[in-house]
């Protein structure tokens, strides 16, 4: 079974044209990507912004509602912060637990997606 086929969601960072980060969570990359790449389904934000590639993916494992969090925590880093995190992705749980623990919600477990570039 491939990391993408566990069950659950995942959180991701795409590049966009502009250069910006965009994060987002769903439940199936490959899926997601293309809809982003697309522009079909994709979020509003990425379809003017095409093309996108992805530049961090992690499989939060945990239900939607802690990836939302999570989802939530990585959107309030700054740019600076979230480059970092991108160039080192096993500081996830690092950040996260840091951030969660102020909310008293346990530290899911991650699995990094190494991005295809």
């Amino acid at each position: 079974m491939g990391a993408v086929d566990f069950p659950g969601y995942w959180v991701y960072f795409l590049r966009v044209r502009d250069g910006a980060l965009y994060c987002g969570i769903t439940s199936n990359v490959e899926r997601r990507m293309r809809q982003h790449a697309t522009g079909k389904s994709g979020a509003r934000y990425t379809k003017a912004r095409r093309p996108v590639a992805m530049v961090g993916c992690w499989f939060v494992a945990s239900g939607r509602g802690t990836a939302q969090r999570v989802e939530r925590l990585l959107k309030s880093l700054s740019r600076q912060q979230k480059l970092q995190l991108i160039d080192n992705p096993d500081l996830i749980r690092d950040v996260c637990g840091q951030l969660l623990a102020e909310e008293e919600i346990p530290v899911p477990d991650f699995v990094f997606k190494q991005p295809q570039r």
